[in-house]
């Protein structure tokens, strides 16, 4: 399960509105030896065979089952600050990466 701030939902709303697909699409990978994970979304238009999905509202959030042990349990937040602003990703059952300054993005 996936679970959005609200904040995160807001900004995500916001930029639905601008968007052709009302799927979105997140994606999870271990991107290096020491366990960092990276995260990924983007819009899509449909859903894919094997897909998992849970509905926020007007929004539906969709990832693959090779996504599925690293998201199954995220936290994603936002965060405005004055350089920027951005989505977070937390998942409080993956342990920390080493190595090369792993973690979570």
């Amino acid at each position: 399960m996936v679970s959005i701030s609200e904040d995160a939902l807001s900004a995500l709303g916001q930029l639905a509105a601008s968007q052709s697909g009302q799927l979105l699409r997140l994606s999870a990978s271990q991107v290096c030896d020491c366990g960092k994970i990276g995260f990924a979304m983007e819009w899509d238009t449909a859903e894919r065979p094997g897909d998992c999905g849970q509905r926020y509202g007007s929004l539906t959030v969709v990832y693959d089952e090779k996504s599925r042990p690293y998201v199954d349990g995220v936290e994603i937040g936002y965060r405005s600050e004055l350089m920027g602003k951005s989505f977070t990703f937390f998942n409080p059952k993956l342990k920390n990466g080493g190595g090369c300054g792993g973690g979570q993005q």
